[in-house]
């Protein structure tokens, strides 16, 4: 949760919370020129808080945490549960693979889910 501490009041105020300005100003630069956004562990709800400042929304996915679910719906973004070794993507090019969590560390689809988003979020055509 080191993102939803250091970089926003997520983890204290949820979806009331804000976002670190400069890290703010950087997505709604990004978003507004259209560039790939990459998010993972947390970042997603981070990057909801941060869509919903410029009036936008995504489709992301934070897992199966049905608390965050609920925050990030709440901001104007969509929620999708996706399988480890998948991603989540969208026209806005905002996407988000499963999250990154202790007990997903060892598993072997998650460097395979990351290496998937990463090549369709700077061009590439893989599917989730």
């Amino acid at each position: 949760m080191g993102v939803a501490k250091n970089l926003s009041t997520f983890a204290t105020k949820g979806a009331e919370g804000e976002v670190d300005p400069d890290l703010a100003r950087l997505i709604g630069e990004a978003y507004r020129a259209r560039k790939p956004i990459l998010a993972i562990c947390i970042s997603p709800a981070i990057l909801a808080l941060a869509l919903a400042n410029v009036g936008a929304g995504a489709n992301l996915t934070i897992g199966s945490d049905a608390g965050t679910a609920q925050a990030i719906e709440s901001l104007g973004c969509t929620h999708e549960e996706c399988a480890v070794d998948s991603f989540v993507a969208t026209r806005i090019r905002a996407s988000s693979p499963r999250p990154l969590t202790c007990w997903d560390r060892a598993r072997k689809g998650l460097p395979r889910g990351l290496k998937r988003a990463s090549k369709r979020s700077c061009g590439g055509s893989a599917r989730p």
